[in-house]
C-alpha cells in the first residue's frame, strides 16, 4: 500500500510539473502576467461561484435534508438493530476438539484453560485415526482437531484477518501448545511446563492445517460489499442530480441568463463540481455514522473493517463520479423536457448495472475471471470492479494505479466531449437534439 501512495504522489508531481509549464508557455513574457493572472482569478471566481450555487440548492432542499436524515438512520438501523437482536440471547458456542494419538494430560488441560480464557466452553473428544478426525472436520461433528500433540487440523484455513471465535481460539491453542512442546523439548519436567507457559513467548507455535483453503478475508470481503454498494448507489443518485440540473435549467431558461455571464465550460465545471462535493460530503457521513456507530455498540457489521480497502473504494468513487458526470451533463443538455430524462438516461445506466453486477458475482469467486480483469480497466467498469478485486487480494497494487491512470485519460477525453455537447445543445430549444446533429457540426475552440 505504501508503494501505491508513493505512486499516486509521483502522478499528483508530474501533474503539478506539467501544469506548471504550460502557464508559463501561456503566460510569456514578464509583463502579460498579470492580466493572465486576473483572467485566471475571474475564471476560478465563476467557477466557485457556480459551484456554491449548486452546493446551496442541493443541500437548502427539504428533499435532501430528508433523504439524507433517512439514509442516515438506515445505516444506523442496520448497525444497531443486530446487536440488539443477539444481545441476552447469544450464548457461547461450544468447541469440540477431537485428540488423535498420543496426547498427554498437560496438553488437554491447555486446550481447556484457553477455552475458559475466553469464555468458551471446549469439549474434548477421543478419535481413533486422524482419517476419522478428517471424516469428522468434514461433517462438522467437531471443530478442531489435536494430532499427537505435534499440529492442529481445521475443516479450511483461517485468512489473515479471520477474527471468528474458532480462529482466535486454535492461534492461541497452538502457540501454548508450542510453547509446551519447545519446553518439553529441553528437557524441562512436565510439572514445571504448566507453570512457565505463560511467561514463555519464544517459541513457534504449532503447525495449523486445514482440509480446505481460506476464503477470502471476511474483513476485506465485508469492507468490498460495502464500498460496492456505496459506490452503486452514489454515482445513481448523484449522476442524476447532475442529468436533472441541467435538463431544468435548459427547461426553464435559466441557461440563457447564466450563460449571459459566464462561458458554457465553466458553467458546467460548476455545476459538476458542486454537485460532486455534496456527493462526497454524503459519503463522508455515511462512513462516518457507520463507522462510530459500529464502534460504539460493537457491531460485527464493521468489525475488522479493511482500511486500505476504504481508502481504494473512496479513491475509485471519485474517479467513477468524474468520469459519469460529464456524460450525465452531456446527455442532459440533449433533452428538451423532463418527461424524457428517463429514456436518455438508461443507456447511461447499464454500464453502472452491468459492472455493480459483475463485481457482486467476483465477491463469491474463488479467483478472477477474464471479463472481470478486463472490465477491471475499463473506464466505465472500473470504478466498480477494479475495487472489488483489490479488496480480495487478486490484483496488486500496480494493476490499481495503472486502471487508475486510464480512467483519468478518459475522463478528461470525456470532459472535453461533454463540453463540445453542452455548448453545442444547451441553448437550442423546441424539439430533443440528436447527438449526431451536435457531433456533425463544425468544433469551435472552447471559450472558458
Amino acid at each position: 500500500m505504501t508503494a501505491l501512495f508513493i505512486a499516486l504522489a509521483v502522478v499528483i508531481v508530474a501533474i503539478r510539473l506539467w501544469r506548471h509549464r504550460y502557464v508559463r508557455q501561456t503566460i510569456g513574457a514578464p509583463d502579460d502576467r498579470p492580466d493572465v493572472a486576473r483572467r485566471a482569478a475571474r475564471r476560478r471566481g465563476d467557477v466557485e461561484l457556480i459551484a456554491r450555487r449548486e452546493v446551496h440548492e442541493r443541500v437548502a432542499t427539504r428533499v435532501f435534508k430528508i433523504g439524507t436524515l433517512i439514509v442516515l438512520l438506515g445505516v444506523a438501523a442496520a448497525v444497531v438493530i443486530p446487536v440488539l437482536r443477539r444481545s441476552g440471547t447469544e450464548v457461547a458456542p461450544v468447541l469440540r476438539v477431537g485428540i488423535v494419538g498420543r496426547s498427554t494430560l498437560l496438553a488437554r488441560q491447555t486446550l481447556v484453560a484457553v477455552g475458559k480464557s475466553r469464555d468458551v466452553p471446549v469439549l474434548l473428544r477421543d478419535v481413533d485415526s486422524l482419517d476419522s478426525a478428517k471424516a469428522a472436520l468434514r461433517a462438522g461433528r467437531i471443530d478442531l482437531a489435536l494430532v499427537d500433540d505435534r499440529y492442529l487440523e481445521v475443516a479450511q484455513r483461517f485468512s489473515a484477518s479471520d477474527s471468528s471465535t474458532l480462529a482466535t481460539y486454535t492461534e492461541s491453542a497452538a502457540h501454548y501448545l508450542g510453547v509446551e512442546a519447545a519446553l518439553r523439548s529441553e528437557g524441562i519436567p512436565e510439572s514445571h511446563v504448566g507453570a512457565i507457559t505463560l511467561t514463555f513467548s519464544g517459541a513457534k507455535g504449532l503447525r495449523i492445517g486445514g482440509l480446505k483453503p481460506a476464503h477470502h478475508t471476511s474483513a476485506n470481503l465485508i469492507t468490498a460489499l460495502y464500498v460496492l454498494i456505496l459506490t452503486y448507489v452514489l454515482l445513481t443518485q448523484y449522476g442524476t442530480w447532475v442529468l436533472m440540473g441541467v435538463v431544468e435549467e435548459k427547461a426553464n431558461r435559466v441557461v440563457e441568463v447564466l450563460l449571459s455571464a459566464v462561458s458554457p465550460l465553466r458553467l458546467l465545471v460548476g455545476k459538476v463540481l458542486g454537485i460532486g462535493l455534496v456527493a462526497l460530503a454524503q459519503a463522508a457521513a455515511i462512513v462516518a455514522v457507520a463507522l462510530a456507530l459500529g464502534a460504539a455498540v460493537g457491531s460485527n457489521l464493521v468489525k475488522g473493517t479493511a482500511p486500505e480497502p476504504v481508502i481504494v473504494g473512496l479513491v475509485w468513487l471519485v474517479l467513477g463520479y468524474a468520469f459519469y458526470c460529464w456524460l450525465f451533463a452531456a446527455i442532459g443538455s440533449l433533452v428538451e423536457r423532463q418527461e424524457q430524462v428517463q429514456s436518455v438516461a438508461f443507456p447511461v445506466q447499464l454500464p453502472l448495472l452491468f459492472g455493480y453486477i459483475i463485481s457482486f458475482t467476483a465477491l463469491g469467486a474463488s479467483s478472477p475471471s477474464a471479463l472481470s480483469i478486463v472490465l477491471a480497466y475499463l473506464p466505465p467498469t472500473a470504478p466498480f470492479v477494479m475495487p472489488v478485486l483489490f479488496a480480495l487480494g487478486q490484483v496488486a497494487w500496480w494493476q490499481v494505479v495503472a486502471s487508475g491512470l486510464i480512467t483519468a485519460a478518459a475522463t478528461i477525453g470525456m470532459a472535453r466531449l461533454a463540453a463540445v455537447i453542452y455548448r453545442r445543445a444547451i441553448l437550442r430549444t423546441g424539439s430533443s437534439v440528436k447527438l449526431k446533429e451536435v457531433l456533425r457540426r463544425k468544433a469551435r475552440p472552447l471559450s472558458v
